[in-house]
């Protein structure tokens, strides 16, 4: 319909001791409690916001964001979704949760995000065998394992 971004409102959630959490990556102030609610609760990839006017215009072609970058297609045909994959309301581009969570680099943690969607498709698989985001959805699952809190992290190691 045309909307830009920045006219959908963002969804809160209440967190114990903290007024709200945003669902939108690039308004994220990562602190221990909310990292742990992101790990126990999982994080809202906004699929269902208005797409049609994020566009990138190259030289040859204008490109969109699509439903599709949310997931990927197998070599058997199978399409399995990419759950890491946030998009922004505020930007209008896409992030890493596990990466923006964790500190890791790139233009999928970083504060602007992603929106090449040209490349897109090529990039997104990518970044899921990167080093980083690994590293990012190892420590997310090890969190989640144990509790999710630095406490139990630290518990464990020793």
């Amino acid at each position: 319909s045309g909307e830009n971004p920045e006219s959908h409102a963002n969804t809160y959630f209440a967190i114990p001791s903290f007024p709200t959490v945003s669902d939108d990556p690039a308004e994220w102030i990562l602190d221990d409690a909310i990292l742990e609610h992101f790990v126990q609760n999982g994080v809202k990839q906004n699929m269902d916001a208005d797409l049609s006017s994020l566009k990138c215009q190259y030289a040859d072609t204008t490109r969109y964001l699509s439903l599709s970058l949310f997931s990927r297609t197998l070599s058997n045909g199978e399409i399995r979704p990419w759950p890491w994959l946030v998009f922004s309301k505020s930007k209008g581009t896409v992030f890493c949760a596990p990466c923006k969570m964790f500190g890791k680099s790139g233009s999928l943690a970083n504060d602007e995000g992603y929106n090449d969607w040209k490349n897109a498709g090529q990039r997104m698989k990518e970044h899921e065998i990167s080093d980083d985001h690994r590293s990012a959805c190892a420590t997310l699952l090890a969190r989640k394992n144990i509790g999710g809190t630095v406490a139990g992290s630290f518990t464990r190691a020793v």
